[in-house]
């Protein structure tokens, strides 16, 4: 008797239920019914029917207003765009600062953690971000600045932590990017240069990270960019500016000490190197690349310069980037190069500790007043771990410099000299190429003077300072400026 009675007032808590589901989607439906027929109104009507409804129905119009932008945005439907863009301009109007606040936050708004122009760049709608950045679109005013936001900034990330950047990048859209660019409202780069560079090169090194695939002409396009604004940008003067911040430092340090710990555990437990050993090596290529540039007053405690080269090389070859060189694989046994890493983040843990105590005794971004030579033989002798890393950094970095110059030189010899623009262009290049590779400075340790005495001992003594001198002239910002409006 006591089943039945269970069972019968099981039955009737699921009638219950299934009249509460059906009277909620019927209920639903014939509000989505109402804001049909409001669509076919004109804008300024829609608002007025709009205003006369309870709470519950505005609610549901306005959510399903901006669920329309979205997908109108998403297939590029300009048409309905434009007229949901007018719809919304005449709602606001009708809704005080508190109403849109509330239904622009509902849960059932598909806008509320991201963007239009961030989806406009994710799924490649050239014309709907034409549209949006447009001087007589009110779009990005009525969905920020009237519910007491900001207006969108390109830093805005939608909920996978990406901003339109990332996304317009990864389209290989090079009109999506320019249009990104050249028409956010207020002609925002024009004064926020240092802030687009940063925004690009985070975007392009993060899709390169992940091994997403980039046409080469957007490829192409971010490299341009990225070269005008750190050489041709005015004023002329502008460079990207490191931002020092001690505990931004400090946690990047933390990653890297922690990334090594991980890569030696990781080793232990997999005798392989596999694509997550090289991922987590990556990243710790990609910190210490920053972090040597954020604490150049310890180059005379940590081989930055020899740990990062080795690292990379040993990723390259590991995933075929580079030629299989036989030294290259003869030198960099990985067993030793994480013994080599372990000790580097133990100084650079001490070093890190020595800093936060006392800040002010340190100018992180100078170099120490010592030639490179007396900096070898300084942290040599303090740790001797690293004269095997400096061998080692020493014999690959000699023929990878070798086999560039050669490279190089071959080309320059290759060219045309009666096409006078593309080989004085193709030998300009090579000179820089030979410079830079001739240069064995504290920032820029590349052919030893061992090699390069060798490698010039038919000519005469000053040709390896005149091609450095050569280098840097050419490489001086008014003569790249020159040499610009010669090629355009």
């Amino acid at each position: 008797m006591y089943f039945f009675k269970c069972i019968r007032l099981l039955l009737f808590y699921v009638g219950q239920a299934v009249f509460w589901i059906y009277t909620t989607v019927t209920r639903r439906r014939s509000i989505h019914r109402e804001y049909l027929l409001l669509r076919l109104l004109e804008p300024h009507d829609f608002a007025k029917k709009f205003k006369k409804h309870d709470e519950v129905r505005r609610k549901y119009f306005y959510c399903q207003i901006l669920n329309d932008m979205m997908t109108a945005v998403i297939n590029s439907d300009l048409i309905n765009l434009k007229w949901l863009a007018c719809i919304i301009q005449c709602v606001n109007d009708e809704l005080n600062n508190l109403d849109f606040q509330t239904f622009f936050r509902n849960a059932d708004n598909s806008l509320k953690d991201t963007n239009l122009i961030i989806l406009s760049c994710k799924y490649n709608s050239v014309q709907a971000l034409d549209f949006i950045f447009d001087h007589g679109c009110t779009i990005i005013d009525n969905l920020s600045t009237k519910f007491g936001n900001t207006t969108w900034l390109p830093t805005d990330v939608d909920e996978n932590q990406h901003n339109a950047f990332y996304y317009a990048i990864r389209s290989t859209n090079v009109n999506l990017l320019s249009i990104l660019i050249s028409k956010w409202p207020d002609n925002y780069f024009d004064s926020h240069k240092e802030e687009l560079d940063e925004i690009l090169s985070s975007a392009n090194s993060e899709l390169k990270l992940k091994n997403v695939p980039i046409d080469k002409s957007m490829e192409l396009f971010v490299r341009d960019k990225l070269i005008n604004l750190r050489f041709f940008s005015s004023p002329p003067n502008f460079q990207k500016n490191v931002k020092i911040r001690l505990d931004w430092i400090g946690k990047r340090a933390e990653l890297v000490i922690k990334n090594i710990d991980l890569l030696k555990n990781y080793l232990f437990n997999n005798q392989n190197v596999n694509e997550k050993f090289l991922l987590i090596a990556k990243y710790i290529t990609k910190d210490i690349h920053i972090l040597k540039r954020q604490l150049k007053c310890t180059y005379d405690k940590l081989p930055w310069e020899e740990i990062e080269f080795c690292l990379a090389t040993f990723i390259s070859i590991s995933r075929r980037y580079c030629k299989m060189n036989p030294l290259y694989i003869y030198v960099l046994k990985k067993r030793r190069l994480l013994r080599q890493l372990q000790y580097f983040s133990i100084v650079l843990q001490k070093e890190m500790s020595l800093i936060s105590t006392n800040p002010n005794r340190y100018n992180l971004v100078s170099f120490p007043r010592l030639s490179r030579e007396e900096i070898i033989e300084i942290i040599t002798k303090s740790e001797p771990i690293f004269q095997e890393l400096h061998n080692d950094f020493k014999e690959i970095r000699d023929y990878y410099s070798l086999e560039i110059i050669n490279n190089s030189v071959n080309l320059a010899l290759a060219v045309n000299p009666d096409e006078t623009l593309n080989a004085s262009l193709v030998i300009t290049r090579s000179l820089l190429v030979i410079g830079e590779h001739l240069k064995n400075t504290l920032e820029s340790p590349n052919l030893s003077d061992e090699a390069s005495e060798h490698l010039l001992v038919s000519l005469s003594r000053n040709t390896r300072e005149i091609l450095a001198q050569a280098r840097n002239y050419l490489s001086h910002e008014d003569s790249l400026i020159e040499r610009k409006r010669d090629v355009t």
